[in-house]
């Protein structure tokens, strides 16, 4: 297994290279650039120049993706173009709260969290209850679950439960003024987590019932019944554990949906993370912030196929990456 990953990682390098020279070339290559805020007849074609040639802007594409690449490999993922020249690392932060790149993994840890907590048991209970009418009603709300996209059941769970019912507050991370706290941080977070989990209940549900059909039909499934094993045993330990095979691989591909879709829904309940900072940054043709973020979703995709490598392996212990 060491093995695999360490050849997986290093099969990775290229890709991922691959993938920031392409990103970069689109990026660069679309209409405007971060000087076309700055058209005003009070500035100067002089200033303009300047600041053009400040930002490295007069260069070619390949020479900037070069120099690009070469600083990310020092650490450094330049700097903003619009807001004050800061740091493009010090504007995503680390993984604490408060952070946006902490507060974007909270909210989408959760809400995966949610998602696989509620939808792998409704997929068991219905895959076991089959053309019942309680298969019927979980199948019904599955649907309707597909088709409502994420951006309306947020606004849809902003009006029911910040206006209609004012439980859970309209968006942010804490109320204005107030210390971050893990009950605050939590509280503001309930509704944004949930609308985000609404998005992978729907769809993990589907195919749990359909993985658990699948496997409760097989020979050694009904052998087990044969010996008396009671129903619990059959269908956890030898009915689940091979359904969840399958669904492992939705799983890995979950990780970085559950991530892109957060720039919805940072944007909708105001949410500090890295989807409003991806947001910001394409009004405003931030190159730099934009290239960071893309290339976070990028390793956050490979990082989620590797996972749902090494769980399969858990899940079966007959596969052996050697």
């Amino acid at each position: 297994m060491r093995t695999y990953l360490i050849r997986r990682i290093l099969q990775g390098i290229p890709v991922l290279l691959a993938l920031s020279l392409i990103i970069f070339f689109i990026i660069n290559l679309a209409p405007g650039d971060p000087l076309a805020g700055m058209m005003d007849p009070n500035i100067t074609s002089e200033d303009l120049a300047r600041r053009r040639e400040q930002l490295g802007l007069n260069e070619s594409i390949i020479v900037r993706y070069f120099q690009w690449i070469t600083n990310v490999f020092k650490g450094d993922l330049g700097r903003s173009m619009r807001i004050g020249r800061r740091p493009v690392a010090e504007m995503i932060g680390g993984i604490r709260v408060g952070d946006r790149l902490g507060n974007t993994l909270i909210l989408s840890t959760t809400s995966i969290l949610i998602s696989w907590l509620l939808a792998i048991p409704i997929g068991i209970f219905s895959a076991l209850r089959h053309y019942s009418l309680a298969d019927h009603v979980v199948t019904f709300f599955v649907f309707i679950g597909l088709s409502l996209p994420s951006f309306f059941f947020a606004l849809l769970s902003i009006f029911i439960f910040s206006f209609k019912i004012p439980i859970f507050p309209i968006g942010g991370l804490v109320d204005p003024g107030d210390p971050l706290t893990f009950w605050g941080v939590l509280y503001h977070m309930a509704l944004p987590a949930l609308a985000m989990g609404f998005m992978g209940i729907a769809g993990m549900t589907r195919y749990t019932r359909s993985s658990m059909l699948e496997v409760i039909k097989q020979d050694y499934v009904r052998t087990a019944r044969a010996k008396g094993l009671s129903e619990k045993i059959v269908v956890y330990k030898h009915a689940f554990r091979n359904a969840l095979i399958p669904i492992v691989t939705i799983f890995g591909l979950n990780i970085p949906s559950f991530f892109g879709g957060s720039v919805i829904i940072e944007q909708i309940f105001t949410w500090p993370g890295m989807g409003t900072l991806s947001i910001t940054a394409v009004f405003s043709r931030d190159y730099s912030v934009i290239m960071a973020v893309n290339m976070f979703y990028a390793v956050l995709t490979y990082v989620g196929n590797l996972i749902a490598d090494v769980l399969y392996a858990v899940v079966d212990p007959r596969i052996r990456y050697d």
